[in-house]
């Protein structure tokens, strides 16, 4: 796959048509800022999954406690 964006590219700056370039290399930005961005909130998604599971885990052991303390 890389291989043949390669080619693509190098055909388009030998031909010397920068539009294509420019659309391409605008492409390849979108995915990777696309790419991050679902990095981003898979990253968000686990935290708040983590933090969530901790909440539970201290509202449990405060009952308990709070139910052998009575």
């Amino acid at each position: 796959m890389l291989s043949i964006l390669r080619v693509f590219r190098k055909k388009v700056l030998v031909k010397r048509n920068f539009g294509k370039y420019l659309f391409y290399a605008f492409g390849e930005l979108i995915l990777v800022v696309l790419g991050i961005l679902i990095a981003l909130q898979i990253n968000l998604w686990n935290t708040q999954k983590s933090n969530k599971n901790q909440e539970r885990y201290t509202l449990n052991r405060f009952s308990t406690d709070l139910i052998s303390d009575i």
